[in-house]
């Protein structure tokens, strides 16, 4: 599975690099995109790069994390508060953020984060029943192989192990014969 693309959102510099830290050292599935000190400049970097998931402090200057929500109408990610105040989680679960994190954020509370946002996609592509289709490949030489792009490289499967692929937007789950699944972010 290729890396979600994630976009750190902190108005204090030493937070931001910290978290952005952690993140490519002890989080491999998550592909910082962009950071962002200013709000505004925020929103326009998520406007840009339509990140999978945001990590967003609340208390800023002029803005503050909910209201740059706000200024996004349309919501397509997903969002893990970063602060160091607790009295905001009612409002949290308001705008439906995934995670509420405390700083200074924790190696292992991280991690935990981050791999339930995963699990949650995986499930998120399994279930749109609406927007799926199954493919079956045409081909007629079952020895063929085709190459998957993973988080670890390429990956071959044989086709004859492919039973079907679900896909939903950017996102596509190969089914092999033997019951595991393969999720990938493009074929």
């Amino acid at each position: 599975m290729d890396p979600l693309r994630a976009i750190v959102i902190d108005d204090e510099l030493i937070s931001l690099q910290n978290l952005k830290q952690k993140l490519v050292e002890f989080c491999p599935d998550i592909h910082v995109v962009a950071t962002a000190q200013k709000p505004e400049e925020a929103i326009l970097l998520i406007r840009q790069y339509a990140p999978d998931v945001i990590f967003l402090d609340i208390e800023m200057p002029r803005m503050s994390g909910f209201r740059i929500l706000d200024e996004l109408n349309d919501l397509h990610f997903e969002i893990i508060f970063t602060t160091a105040y607790n009295h905001y989680a009612v409002d949290a679960i308001r705008v439906k953020a995934f995670d509420y994190l405390m700083k200074p954020v924790g190696i292992k509370e991280l991690q935990n984060a981050v791999e339930r946002l995963l699990k949650h996609y995986a499930e998120k592509l399994e279930n749109r029943q609406e927007t799926h289709r199954v493919y079956q490949p045409p081909f007629k030489n079952q020895e063929e192989k085709i190459s998957i792009p993973t988080s670890d490289g390429l990956e071959f499967i044989p086709i004859k192990t492919i039973v079907h692929i679900v896909s939903s937007a950017n996102y596509s789950k190969i089914f092999l014969n033997d019951g595991k699944s393969i999720f990938v972010t493009r074929l």
